[in-house]
């Protein structure tokens, strides 16, 4: 479903970090992000995954580049995923997310951003 129960950042960079509540054995971290470039949802140019036992000091683990622009009217999702090594522990997991910030120019207007939507972050 392309309506319901998207987060949204508005020519603004996504930062989350999720507390998993104890040190936790992970295998795989992945994030949806929504692609509707008729209403200005742009995938991210580049999805970052790090891990802290602490919360302040995290480690990347992964940096994922985006997809390359073209110019697409299809609503879609697209999955950016890692898988991790054998053993990774840690509490605190952050996924950044850069948004492309200015439309290109098939969809530029004056003054308008570029959205980036993410729904779920998977932990597993």
């Amino acid at each position: 479903d392309y309506q319901y129960n998207w987060l949204g950042w508005y020519g603004t960079n996504m930062e989350v970090v999720v507390d998993l509540g104890k040190d936790t054995t992970i295998r795989q971290i992945s994030t949806g992000f929504l692609e509707d470039q008729r209403h200005w949802a742009f995938l991210p140019g580049e999805v970052r995954y790090s891990i802290s036992a602490d919360g302040l000091e995290f480690t990347e683990l992964s940096r994922l580049a985006g997809e390359p622009l073209y110019e697409n009217y299809e609503k879609s999702v697209k999955e950016y995923q890692v898988e991790l090594p054998a053993g990774t522990i840690a509490r605190y997991v952050k996924v950044t997310a850069k948004n492309i910030g200015i439309p290109p120019e098939w969809r530029f207007y004056k003054g308008r951003k570029a959205w980036l939507f993410a729904d779920e972050i998977m932990i597993k």
